[in-house]
C-alpha cells in the first residue's frame, strides 16, 4: 500500500474510533517499533515489548492532536526513544559503557568495525543526532523499506530527490559512526541496515497489542478522555454506556494478560514434557503442572468470552443511544 494510505486510516481512526483502523496501523509499524525497542533494551525481550506496548497506548491516547502532514513513522520512533529513555535508563548507563570499550577495541581494527554488533549499540543515538529530515528519509527507506516512489510522495520530492536525500544522509549517519569508532563506507553500512535493523515482533505479542493498546488508553485520565466536553455535547444515555465500557476493560485488559501468560508457561512446560528423561528422573510434576495450567486457561478464556458478550450488548446500547440522541 502507498504511503498516503497511513493518513486516511489514521484519519478513520481518530473520528470513528474504529479499531480495526488502529489494528492495521498497528501491524504496518509494530516491527520497527519493537526492533528499536529491542536495540534500546540491549536484546531484553520483556522489556522490548513493555516499550512497544507504552508507544502504541501513548499513539492511541495521542492520535487525535496530531497536525495535518504528520509522519507516523517518524513519530513512533520518537516516541520508542521516548519510552524507553524513561524506563531504561539503568541500562543506557551499561550500553554507554559498552560502548567506550568497542570503541577502544576497535581504533586498531578499522576493517572489521563496520558489522551489525558494533553498529547495534550506536545507531540509535547517531540518528537521533542527525536532522529530522535526514532521519526521516532512513526511517522510510530502511525502518518501514518503502519504495523510492513512496518516499518522494511522503517528503514531497521526486524520487531522484528522494534518493540523493538517503543518500546524503547516510553519509552524515556514516561521518556519526565513524566518529565514535566504527568506520565503514555508505554502502557497507547501507547494506547492514537493510538486513538488520528491522526483524519481527513475536507474533503472539502482535495478536494482542492492539487490543491492549486500545483498551489501556481508554483507561486514561479525564482529561484525556474530555470527559467534560462528552458530558455537555452528549445525552446521558450515550455517556454512560462509554463510561461503563471504559471500567469493564480493566478487567478484560487482565484477563489477556493473564491469559498471554499462561499461554507461554503452557509452551514450555509442554516442550519441558516432550524432552526424553534419562535414568529414573520423573516428569510427572510438568504432567500435573501442564494439567492445571490447561484448566486455568479454559477458566479464562470462559472468562474473556463472556466480557466480549458483555461489550457487544453494551455497543447495541450506544448505537440505539446515538439513534435517540437529538440531532
Amino acid at each position: 500500500m502507498s504511503m498516503e494510505d497511513d493518513a486516511t486510516i489514521l484519519k478513520q481512526f481518530t473520528q470513528d474510533g474504529s479499531e480495526s483502523a488502529f489494528g492495521e496501523l498497528v501491524r504496518r509499524h509494530v516491527d520497527a517499533v519493537y526492533s528499536t525497542a529491542l536495540r534500546l533494551s540491549n536484546g531484553q525481550t520483556g522489556l522490548a515489548e513493555d516499550i512497544t506496548q507504552g508507544v502504541f497506548t501513548d499513539f492511541a491516547r495521542k492520535a487525535h492532536t496530531f497536525p495535518p502532514g504528520t509522519l507516523l513513522g517518524g513519530w513512533l520512533y520518537r516516541a520508542t526513544r521516548n519510552t524507553a529513555a524513561a524506563t531504561l535508563r539503568s541500562e543506557r548507563r551499561r550500553a554507554a559503557r559498552e560502548k567506550e570499550a568497542i570503541m577502544l577495541q576497535e581504533t586498531n581494527r578499522p576493517e572489521d568495525s563496520a558489522s551489525w554488533e558494533n553498529i547495534r549499540p550506536l545507531l540509535d543515538d547517531s540518528l537521533d543526532a542527525l536532522k529530522e529530515s535526514d532521519r526521516d528519509a532512513l526511517l522510510l527507506r530502511y525502518f518501514q523499506q518503502r519504495s523510492l516512489r513512496e518516499i518522494g510522495s511522503a517528503l514531497g520530492v521526486s524520487e531522484d530527490a528522494a534518493r540523493m536525500r538517503i543518500d546524503r544522509a547516510l553519509e552524515r549517519l556514516k561521518s556519526l559512526l565513524a566518529a565514535k569508532g566504527v568506520p565503514s563506507t555508505a554502502a557497507a553500512l547501507g547494506m547492514i541496515l537493510e538486513t538488520q535493523v528491522v526483524g519481527s515482533a513475536p507474533v503472539a505479542f502482535v495478536q494482542t497489542l492492539s487490543a491492549t493498546a486500545i483498551g489501556a488508553a481508554a483507561l486514561a485520565p479525564v482529561s484525556t478522555l474530555s470527559l467534560v466536553t462528552l458530558m455537555s455535547t452528549t445525552t446521558t444515555k450515550i455517556a454512560i454506556p462509554i463510561l461503563v465500557a471504559a471500567c469493564l476493560s480493566i478487567p478484560l485488559i487482565q484477563q489477556h494478560r493473564t491469559v498471554n501468560r499462561l499461554l507461554g508457561e503452557n509452551a514450555r512446560l509442554q516442550a519441558a514434557s516432550q524432552v526424553p528423561t534419562h535414568g529414573n528422573t520423573e516428569s510427572h510434576p510438568v504432567v500435573d503442572d501442564s494439567n492445571d495450567l490447561q484448566l486455568e486457561l479454559a477458566r479464562l478464556r470462559g472468562e474473556v468470552a463472556g466480557k466480549r458478550e458483555l461489550e457487544k450488548e453494551l455497543s447495541k446500547l450506544k448505537e440505539d443511544a446515538k439513534r435517540r440522541a437529538p440531532v
